[in-house]
């Protein structure tokens, strides 16, 4: 008696001439085409087409669904477009804001325009020392109280005259 397993690889032993038949047509399909030189724009073509089956067509309805928000997109902004020129003129300028801008250009103007520097006036030369000695003690017995004069005393707090 037969196993299972010799019954299947009886039936299916037919099969496999016909495979190797299969196998060797489109090895001789390929090879033509390689001579041809035509691979390029086929290789091409079938990038194309493989992006397109599996990118774009199993999700046809989110891009159909993207291309119509677009569309009412840019026919909402050309339909509004013409409204709002025609709504707003150009605003006129404010007197009061131009005078203000204008005194404050003419301020700024007179801050930053380059000035001329003073000339200066030569150091007095210093006389003689005794010249010196003199000025000072003249300087000395003016601030100094003079005999009469009201002067506060700093502990006892009484007039001294």
């Amino acid at each position: 008696m037969k196993t299972p397993r010799e019954i299947i690889l009886e039936r299916h032993q037919s099969a496999d001439a016909k495979l190797a038949g299969i196998r060797e047509e489109d090895l001789a399909a390929a090879a033509c085409q390689s001579r041809s030189g035509s691979s390029d724009e086929s290789h091409g073509d079938f990038l194309v087409l493989r992006f397109w089956q599996e990118a774009l067509w199993p999700y046809r309805r989110v891009w159909l669904g993207l291309a119509a928000v677009w569309f009412l997109l840019a026919a909402v902004k050309f339909s509004t477009t013409e409204t709002r020129t025609a709504q707003y003129a150009a605003p006129q300028p404010n007197q009061a804001v131009l005078t203000a801008l204008h005194d404050q250009r003419r301020l700024m103007d007179q801050l930053l325009e380059p000035s001329t520097p003073a000339l200066a006036t030569p150091p007095k030369r210093p006389g003689p020392r005794s010249e010196r000695q003199l000025e000072r003690d003249r300087k000395a017995r003016v601030l100094q109280p003079q005999r009469g004069d009201m002067v506060m005393g700093a502990k006892q707090g009484r007039i001294l005259s």
